[in-house]
């Protein structure tokens, strides 16, 4: 299983450059998605069941308001 983000990992405002990062965890394992390039998260796993969690990192308080953004895009390949 490969995984692609549009920000890089990061939730993008929807009309300025500001961004909040999180933080993705698959199988507790932490995931750093990067932008335009795929990034594995599992390989040769015996299970087709896996958990995943979403954690916002920063103090968002002070962000603009508006809808923030990130595609994530999973790649499934089979043996």
């Amino acid at each position: 299983i490969y995984l692609l983000s549009q920000n890089g990992g990061e939730l993008r405002h929807e009309f300025t450059p500001t961004g909040i990062a999180y933080d993705l965890r698959i199988d507790g394992k932490l995931v750093a998605p990067a932008p335009s390039a795929e990034t594995a998260l599992v390989k040769g796993a015996a299970s087709s069941q896996h958990r995943r969690g979403i954690l916002i990192r920063p103090d968002t308080t002070h962000a603009p308001a508006g809808k923030y953004t990130d595609r994530l895009t999973l790649v499934i390949v089979g043996d």
